[in-house]
């Protein structure tokens, strides 16, 4: 169900960046977004970010609210085949750990008026005691062009220049080293369409993040 065919490479700093296009089989990814809509009409959020008093951006990170074919999805993401697969890719030697429900990995749902300061991801969870590694952000949005915001983007870390922007498009799998090097972030969505997206992390024993000890995350 997913699709390793559509891969561009990507370099910065001590970081690989992974772009997977048309990443889930159409009718799987059909099925989940539809899970998704019925998510977020018929369950509470986990946690909520407001601005001005209005929530503008809700995420869903229990495991035990997802319809059958989101938990399938996370089940391929915690597969023995799609370990095996970004070890490879991102040429990691120790062992890489999904992360466990009700922590940050699920789904976001984000409005206008939405985004995400430049920064670099946390580096240690405290209740798994590993350190975070791999980012994995999969987008459900349909028709999503450059113009509407909320595209990912990734900094120069000593002058914050942008080096590369990707569209928040369907389909589209973003995996990236994180890392004090991987400063990254969205710039304010402008679209009353919703931008909703899967995020999804892993770990490792080892740290690589390149900090001698664990931090939260560093804005910049």
């Amino acid at each position: 169900m997913i699709n390793y065919s559509h891969i561009v490479r990507k370099k910065i700093a001590n970081s690989k960046i992974i772009i997977l296009e048309d990443f889930l089989k159409e009718s799987f990814y059909e099925k989940i977004a539809e899970e998704i809509t019925w998510l977020q009409k018929n369950k509470k959020s986990d946690k909520n970010f407001t601005f001005n008093k209005k929530i503008i951006k809700k995420e869903f990170t229990n495991y035990n609210k997802f319809g059958k074919n989101q938990k399938k999805l996370i089940l391929l993401l915690n597969s023995k085949q799609f370990k095996i697969f970004l070890k490879k890719e991102l040429k990691i030697e120790f062992s890489i750990f999904p992360e466990k429900s009700k922590m940050f990995s699920g789904f976001n749902i984000a409005e206008k008026g939405s985004y995400l300061r430049p920064h670099a991801d946390f580096n240690f969870n405290n209740h798994i005691k590993k350190f975070r590694t791999i980012n994995l952000l999969l987008y459900f949005n349909n028709n999503w062009k450059k113009v509407f915001g909320g595209n990912l983007s990734f900094y120069n870390y000593r002058n914050l220049k942008k080096k590369y922007e990707f569209t928040a498009k369907k389909n589209r799998a973003i995996i990236f080293l994180t890392n004090k090097y991987t400063i990254h972030g969205y710039r304010k969505i402008k679209s009353a369409q919703y931008r909703i997206s899967l995020n999804f992390y892993y770990y490792t024993n080892e740290n690589l993040s390149f900090d001698k000890k664990p931090h939260k995350t560093i804005w910049r």
